[in-house]
């Protein structure tokens, strides 16, 4: 899970460094370019939704507690 203080600009590397991880990976083990493509965009996606959730969610409950 990343850290809450991302800040926004560095996000984009991330996903580029996550993503020749991957192309590193795939070169070792034969495994097609497009489906790291596709798992690290899917994983990227998950993992944004979790954490803007976490983020609505806690923003709520503070709200909610005033």
């Amino acid at each position: 899970m990343p850290d809450i203080n991302l800040p926004k600009m560095n996000q984009p590397l991330y996903v580029l460094i996550i993503f020749l991880i991957g192309l590193g990976f795939s070169e070792i083990k034969n495994i097609p370019f497009l489906f790291w493509i596709s798992l690290i965009g899917s994983i990227w996606m998950a993992l944004l939704i979790c954490w803007s959730m976490t983020r609505y969610s806690l923003h709520y409950n503070k709200k909610k507690l005033k």
